[in-house]
């Protein structure tokens, strides 16, 4: 202890302080300990605040660890304004040690959640529909006439489908998908809007596609929506774009250009999909109707759907 500094508390327990606290912070832990010692002498007395003190000590002695003497024991609050007291006095006196230390805990905690949700996210992928544990993708393992892998191996024939579900009896469904070609205009004649959709946002697919899969429907049933070829379901957000407020079920969209031009009745609406969906469209269309219609239904024509 300092020369020269009046204390009153027990001698003996600060000796024992002082082989625990570096010197660099034991004036602070003096003066902390002898402004609450003071404190309970003008409460309780000298003999409690003894007590007390002794407590204290051996909590710092301890390691900090707070334990209660009796139920109206309220020690470990006070030592815990201690520790605060002393926390910030070691901050404020080393600034830019602090700011380092703690800015690259920041960083590194910063880090280490925006690499646990990209992780997350990927592994997302698909997981939200329903029964996905037995939902598989075909793929083709073939090679090109010059001996060259197949660059396509999910691009498999018609007929694939149709022959797997009737000829392995594991399989409840399947499902056929096909990217509209050839370029797309959109337009609602009736409110003279045109637009020219990306052609890849425009999916031809099978009835059983909105059973199997999750994407909920909005307006329509997912029995039913692809009964006619000549119907179309959209996003909400291709509804709003082409139809504004107005209800857009029973309404007609002509597509001109590309694999299957014509004039499709609105069926469903539907939100878009997720992002962690590997299947992005913005409109449904059967099918049935590339397979009769598309390039004079040629897909099917060709090797009786075994081509891809």
């Amino acid at each position: 202890m300092p020369s020269g500094n009046k204390r009153n508390t027990p001698k003996l327990a600060d000796w024992l302080v002082s082989k625990f606290i570096s010197k660099r912070l034991l004036e602070e832990f003096y003066g902390d300990l002898q402004e609450i010692y003071d404190g309970r002498i003008s409460a309780r007395g000298r003999v409690y605040a003894n007590i007390m003190y002794w407590i204290d000590i051996l909590h710092l002695m301890l390691g900090f660890a707070s334990f209660k003497t009796s139920k109206r024991q309220n020690n470990p609050l006070v030592m815990h304004r201690h520790y605060l007291v002393v926390s910030i006095r070691n901050l404020a006196r080393t600034k830019i040690y602090s700011l380092v230390n703690i800015l690259s805990l920041a960083i590194g905690m910063g880090a280490a959640l925006t690499i646990f949700q990209y992780i997350y996210f990927e592994l997302s992928y698909d997981k939200f529909h329903d029964n996905i544990e037995n939902i598989y993708r075909i793929s083709i393992d073939k090679v090109q006439s010059q001996g060259d892998p197949y660059p396509y191996p999910y691009e498999t024939g018609y007929a694939v489908g149709v022959t797997a579900k009737s000829e392995i009896p594991e399989i409840d469904q399947y499902i056929r998908l096909h990217k509209y070609s050839g370029g797309a205009t959109v337009s609602n004649s009736v409110q003279n809007k045109t637009f020219t959709e990306d052609a890849l946002d425009i999916l031809f697919v099978d009835k059983t596609f909105l059973k199997v899969f999750y994407f909920p429907l909005k307006l329509g049933e997912a029995e039913v929506v692809f009964n006619d070829k000549l119907s179309i379901v959209i996003t909400e957000e291709m509804a709003q774009k082409y139809f504004g407020s107005e209800n857009p079920m029973g309404k007609v969209l002509t597509l001109s250009g590309g694999v299957s031009p014509g004039n499709y009745t609105v069926t469903g609406i539907l939100d878009p999909p997720s992002v962690n969906s590997h299947l992005q469209f913005k409109f449904l269309l059967p099918l049935e109707n590339y397979m009769e219609y598309g390039w004079g239904g040629a897909a099917i024509k060709n090797d009786d759907g075994w081509s891809s």
